[in-house]
């Protein structure tokens, strides 16, 4: 998960590829948060989206940090 930097898209959110912009192989995943929230969820409310990109931002860190580790075990 990382943050843009470009001017067309300042403070949105990157899910992507863990190895991505690094020199390491990596498989180009690329999607924005608030568009993969909004196809899923798109009937809710402001205030529960919030809560469930805070959700999803948890376990997405969760999941790259297990992903990195099965990665160093190798």
């Amino acid at each position: 998960m990382q943050e843009s930097g470009t001017a067309k898209n300042p403070d949105r959110i990157i899910l992507g590829c863990f190895y991505y912009r690094m020199e390491q192989h990596h498989c180009n995943y690329f999607v924005w948060l608030d568009k993969l929230i909004a196809k899923h969820f798109g009937h809710e409310d402001d205030n529960d989206v919030q809560g469930r990109m805070a959700m999803l931002e948890n376990r997405l860190e969760q999941l790259e940090f297990k992903i990195e580790d099965e990665y160093e075990g190798k």
